[in-house]
């Protein structure tokens, strides 16, 4: 071997390696690291800007899937409408943000099951007004029938007039 070989093989791999530090530097600044704490801070923070780094993007990928979901209902809640069969449940676009664990799915589901109740309780008072307003018309009618026949039988629902004052 000649010695130019050897040092040139030598300055060649002493090139590559200070691209690779080069490279590794851009890549931790990118992952928060600053350059002075690269070249001369404690080399044991690097695995954990790495990590933290790792879970940025693990956070990205789960709100962009998440972002997906939302466009998911809100094309189903729209174009879904428009093309449903005739009768069938309209298509509805939730009407809270998704739950991100298990307590927050329960609570959500307890909201839920309540403004279910509600919604049922007031349906419920409005068929039961419908109907005393329904009974109290067919009640207010027969007596008015009854006095338009002189039958003399009166609403024998309320109580008998006082005659007597008129």
């Amino acid at each position: 071997m000649e010695e130019g070989e050897l040092t040139s093989s030598s300055e060649d791999h002493s090139a590559s390696f200070s691209e690779y530090l080069d490279r590794a530097c851009v890549y931790f600044m990118g992952c928060g690291l600053t350059a002075d704490e690269f070249w001369h801070g404690d080399y044991t923070y690097f695995k954990y800007y790495e990590q933290a780094e790792k879970e940025r993007q693990r956070r990205r990928n789960f709100f962009s899937w998440l972002d997906g979901m939302y466009i998911q209902h809100a094309l189903a809640a729209t174009v879904g409408n428009m093309f449903r069969e005739k009768g069938a449940d309209p298509i509805e676009y939730p009407s809270e943000p998704f739950a991100m664990d298990a307590d927050e799915r329960r609570e959500q589901i307890a909201r839920q099951e309540k403004a279910k109740e509600n919604r049922q309780a007031e349906e419920f008072k409005q068929r039961m007004t419908a109907l005393a307003a329904a009974h109290n018309a067919k009640k207010e009618l027969r007596g008015l029938m009854n006095e338009r026949s002189g039958n003399g039988r009166g609403n024998h629902d309320t109580e008998p007039e006082d005659k007597g004052n008129e």
